[in-house]
Parts: C-alpha cells; sequence; structure tokens
C-alpha cells in the first residue's frame, strides 16, 4: 500500500482486528499479546490512518493493554460509542485526516448486542452517531466515514436515521463486497474478513456541495450479477432434475432445490436494486471500487515479512490433532461412480500478514 500505487489516500480497519476465535487461555496470552503487537507495528509501517476498536477487540486486549497499544501505534482508535463507567468513550470518538485538500470526518460504531467486560457499555449506535456528526461537521469535516462492526440491519437503519453520513464502512457480516451499496444517503462496504482482501474507493470529486456522493456503472454491475445468477440457476435446475448419484452430494436432489431457492431470493433482491437505481447529476462526486484479493503471490514487504518470521519462529502454531468422529472421517469411494470426493478437511487457519480492510482515496 503505497502513494505511488494509491496517490493520496487513507488506510482504515474498521474494527475487531484483534477478534480471536475465542478468547486465548492464560498460557497462550504472551503469543496472543506479541501478535496483536506484530499488527500495529505493521499497521505503522503501512501508514494507517485509523482503526475501529470494536466491542470483541475490548474483551479480547483489556482496556489497559488496549491502551498501551495506541500508544505504540501513533494513530488514533476510534470508538464512538464503547464508553467507561463515567459514561465517556474509552478511546477517542472520532478524527479528522486531511487528504488531497479534503477533509474526512471518521467515527467508529460497535454492536450493542456485543457483551462486554463490567463496567462498559455501548450506547445506541444512531445516537452516537448524529452526535459525532455534528461535532466532526462544526471542525471543518467535509466527508464523513463511520467504520461499523454493526448487524447488517443496523446499518440500514444507521443509513436512514442520520443525514450526513456519506460512508458506512464494515459490518459484522463479512462477507466479500462485490461493489458500493447505497442505502438512503449514504454508500456502504462490508469489509471481508481475515485480511484475504483490499476493498479500495477511489473518491473522484468535482463539487463537494453536491450530494449524495453516487457510484458510477452500478447497472452493468448488476446486470452482470444477474447474468451470473441466471447461469448457476440453469446449472443447478439440470442437478436437481437430473439422476441421483450414490455417494456423492448429488445423491440427495433437495440439496439442488434449496440452493435454488435460496438463489432465486438472491436474484430478486437484486431486481430491488436494480429498481432503486436513479439518474444522478453528472457533476456530483462519485466513487469506484475494487476489492483487492492479497494471495500469496502479491509482493510484500520485505521488512514486515521479516517480523512475521521472527514471530513464527517464537510462537510456532501447535500441530492440529483430528478428532475422532464422524465428522471429520474421509468418505469411502463408490467403485465405479464418478465424482466422488474424499475428505472432510477442516478450515484453513487465519493467516498472519496483515492486511488493512478499507481504503478510501480522493483525487482532485
Amino acid at each position: 500500500m503505497t502513494k505511488d500505487t494509491y496517490g493520496e489516500h487513507l488506510i482504515l480497519d474498521t474494527g475487531n482486528l484483534f477478534c480471536p476465535r475465542s478468547l486465548p487461555a492464560d498460557d497462550q496470552r504472551e503469543a496472543f499479546e506479541a501478535k496483536a503487537k506484530l499488527y500495529i507495528k505493521a499497521y505503522k509501517k503501512h501508514g494507517c490512518d485509523a482503526l475501529g476498536f470494536g466491542g470483541n477487540d475490548l474483551k479480547a486486549l483489556g482496556i489497559d493493554f488496549a491502551r498501551a497499544l495506541e500508544k505504540e501505534a501513533g494513530f488514533p482508535f476510534i470508538t464512538t460509542n464503547i464508553l467507561d463507567a463515567d459514561g465517556k468513550p474509552i478511546f477517542k470518538p472520532g478524527t479528522i485526516v486531511e487528504r488531497a485538500g479534503v477533509k474526512f470526518g471518521i467515527l467508529g460504531l460497535s454492536d450493542p448486542k456485543t457483551p462486554l467486560p463490567d463496567g462498559f457499555t455501548v450506547s445506541p449506535p444512531a445516537d452516537a452517531a448524529k452526535a459525532g456528526v455534528e461535532t466532526l461537521k462544526a471542525q471543518g469535516a467535509q466527508v464523513i466515514l463511520v467504520m461499523s462492526n454493526l448487524g447488517r440491519p443496523d446499518v440500514q437503519n444507521l443509513a436512514r436515521a442520520v443525514p450526513g453520513i456519506d460512508f458506512i464502512l464494515g459490518d459484522k457480516q463479512m462477507s466479500i463486497p462485490r461493489y458500493v451499496e447505497s442505502k438512503d444517503n449514504s454508500l456502504f462496504v462490508g469489509s471481508g474478513q481475515k485480511g484475504k482482501y483490499i476493498n479500495v474507493i477511489t473518491l473522484n470529486i468535482t463539487d463537494l456541495a453536491k450530494r449524495p456522493i453516487v457510484v458510477r456503472d452500478m447497472g452493468q454491475k448488476f446486470l452482470k450479477e444477474l447474468q451470473q445468477l441466471d447461469s448457476r440457476l440453469k446449472r443447478y435446475a439440470k442437478l436437481a432434475n437430473g439422476p441421483a448419484r450414490p455417494g456423492t452430494r448429488a445423491s440427495n436432489p433437495d440439496r439442488y432445490k434449496n440452493i435454488i431457492e435460496r438463489q432465486l431470493k438472491d436474484r430478486a433482491a437484486l431486481l430491488e436494486k436494480v429498481k432503486a437505481l436513479r439518474q444522478v447529476d453528472g457533476d456530483s462526486p462519485f466513487v469506484t471500487f475494487e476489492s483487492v484479493a492479497m494471495d500469496k503471490n502479491r509482493k510484500v514487504n520485505l521488512e514486515v515479512q521479516g517480523w512475521v518470521d521472527a514471530y513464527n519462529k517464537k510462537h510456532p502454531k501447535p500441530k492440529r490433532v483430528r478428532p475422532k468422529g464422524a465428522a471429520n472421517r474421509r468418505i469411502k469411494p463408490v467403485k465405479g461412480v464418478r465424482g466422488t470426493k474424499t475428505a472432510v478437511k477442516p478450515k484453513a487457519t487465519p493467516g498472519t500478514i496483515v492486511r488493512p480492510n478499507a481504503v478510501a482515496r480522493p483525487t482532485n
């Protein structure tokens, strides 16, 4: 992530970066804290501008260690609606970063349903966002970004209830985003997960006085997705109507019928998005979007890779032991049946290399 590649840019992580699948045991605490420090060191090296601090981060790190990490980071942890026992945000509720002459106001919202340690509460996101937007705009912010750890329905409610939010970045669903979605007068992009993608949002500025900021070429993207859905539906319909094949997934035709029902719902939802498209002013600020896969062949910073290698050498991963049980047994191939699959494999462990989740880049 360099200025040569992306020009003037912001690097943001939308939150819950430090959240493991389960809280570390006492004998794993040293390795967990070392990994958290590695994340922050790498983010600092890559020029991260702000990090959303979520409720799961608080549970995993504890407030004292989290505050020590922020001091090492050199960039702010943002939490607009996680409050301490005195009713004050545990970190900065918002910040302003200027790029290419544009002042970006940044907030961070956590899900009120996330259970927190004793002494901490989460205020309603819409109330916290309204106050945050007013404060940032009074300080001169021109574009408002919200780093979100909310559920998808809460994202929709936030966009509807709080005017003045230009972008909502991230949600709890963590699915790989394919495009920028319009939510009332806000634009929404999911965050993905496990550092597998960087979401690059390019903001093209003509006249910032005009709102809303719009997305170009959405009709073409929806049409392409609709064609892909129709192609999958035809394929699954053929499988559902074909003969059952013992020993394979196709042995149960109902499986394909369930998939078809889900994809028909997806198709109906996509058609609703197409109907919601509207004509926009040609002079309005607009965005383009790219989700960049962080594959193993992508060039990495050698210094950061050295830190990762040193961490892995000091804290090697424990060997996986396959538990006994039907879920992990190999499926015995049926003789003479094509397409028989073998093992049910456990999920791969997340990678160690840190990749920021969302980037907003302005251009003049």
